[in-house]
């Protein structure tokens, strides 16, 4: 992929992210389900554990690494987390 479309991408989804409230971010359509922000959260958890997947498995075999997702979110209590405001359109 050619960087100025990979960079245009990237702009345009952080802008659209920052149009995003923190009402919005934080809302449950339910108890059980995740809010915008907690699945945020989970993806970045997700993304964290599988890098360490793939390396350790290059030198250990039947490495067992366990990700409780619902835990790790509660734990991190992104809930409350407020997400930063400021302007990064054009940074990359």
């Amino acid at each position: 992929m050619d960087y100025q479309i990979l960079n245009h991408i990237v702009t345009a989804e952080l802008t659209r992210f920052e149009t995003i409230s923190e009402e919005e971010w934080s809302h449950k359509i339910s108890p059980e389900k995740w809010s915008k922000k907690e699945i945020l959260g989970h993806l970045c958890d997700s993304a964290f554990t599988n890098i360490r997947r793939f390396v350790i498995t290059q030198y250990k075999e039947n490495e067992n690494i366990v990700y409780d997702q619902d835990l790790w979110v509660k734990a991190q209590n992104i809930r409350i987390f407020q997400l930063p405001r400021s302007s990064v359109s054009g940074r990359f």
